[in-house]
């Protein structure tokens, strides 16, 4: 399981559409049927139903879409220390008085 399968899962439900979400996030369709199908195979459980245009969240779906929300933010707020972090001035001043 990587993120990017886990950002288009987040995307299908979001948009409740594979062509939305493929739109969203620069992809083509398959693409994003390809990420969600190997997601759900590792798993080994449906997670999306698709019905026609719509994408519907599954029972498993339901309980999965939370963590990878979860996962989401996490990663993304991680990063973003990170970020934070590598912005500020460090280091020693020496001051000398004449």
């Amino acid at each position: 399981m990587d993120f990017k399968q886990i950002e288009a899962f987040v995307t299908v439900v979001d948009y409740k559409s594979f062509s939305k979400a493929a739109d969203a996030c620069f992809l083509t369709q398959p693409t994003i049927s390809a990420r969600i199908s190997t997601l759900e195979k590792e798993l080994g459980v449906r997670l999306i139903d698709r019905n026609g245009r719509e994408a519907f969240l599954t029972d498993y779906g339901k309980v999965f879409y939370k963590y990878a929300a979860e996962m989401l933010d996490t990663r993304d707020r991680a990063t973003g220390s990170i970020q934070d972090l590598s912005k500020e001035i460090k280091g020693m001043v020496d001051i000398q008085i004449a």
